[in-house]
Parts: C-alpha cells; sequence; structure tokens
C-alpha cells in the first residue's frame, strides 16, 4: 500500500471515521451501508491496498479509538466498534478482493466427502 502524505492521512482518517461511523448506525441495516461504503473503497483501491493491509488497518484504527476515547471506551462501546471493524473487513475483502467468509454448505459437504 502506497502511504499517503500527512494531510491525506488526515483527510482520508476523517473519511473512513464517517464511514465506520455511519456503518454503526446502520449496523441492523447494512444494505443502506453497501453502497456507501463501497463508493469510499474505491480511494483504498487507488492507494494498491492488499488483501492482507486489511486486517491491520482495522487493527491500527481501532488501538487508535482506544487511546482517544480512554475511560470512555466501555464494553458497549467496544462491541459496537468490533461488530464495525468486523463488517468493514469482510465487506472490503469481499469488494476489493473477491474473498468471502461465506461457506456455500453443499462445496463444504463434497470436500468432507472427497477427504473420507
Amino acid at each position: 500500500m502506497k502511504i499517503p502524505s500527512a494531510e491525506q492521512f488526515n483527510e482520508k482518517s476523517y473519511i473512513l471515521y464517517c464511514t465506520l461511523e455511519r456503518i454503526i448506525k446502520n449496523i441492523d441495516n447494512p444494505s443502506s451501508v453497501a453502497p456507501f461504503l463501497s463508493h469510499h473503497l474505491q480511494y483504498l483501491k487507488k492507494l494498491n491496498i492488499q488483501q492482507n493491509d486489511i486486517k491491520p488497518l482495522t487493527d491500527i484504527f481501532y488501538i487508535t479509538l482506544v487511546e482517544h476515547l480512554g475511560r470512555l471506551f466501555n464494553e458497549d462501546t467496544h462491541l459496537a466498534w468490533r461488530n464495525v471493524l468486523t463488517y468493514f473487513e469482510r465487506f472490503t475483502n469481499d469488494t476489493l478482493f473477491n474473498v468471502s467468509n461465506v461457506v456455500c454448505l453443499n462445496e463444504l459437504m463434497q470436500q468432507k466427502r472427497s477427504n473420507n
């Protein structure tokens, strides 16, 4: 992934925060967030992000939240942000890299049969 300048980083960090905040507000209705998130993922695509960059990106964002929120980062906040970041990771991997965590039951059963 190409490293952005400090100005670009601040701008894009804010955009990422707004994107994730929107996911939080609509976590019960992910289809309303998908078009918005797809649009913003194009920025990461332009930076030549790799699939193995996604998890560290969300981990760093989470650590930054913990540091900045301090004592305000309680159990509810932790769970909400973990859910949002997990959604972000899965959606990003699916959208940018065609990698899904969904397993087709038929394929799984065939694989198990062929292994036996």
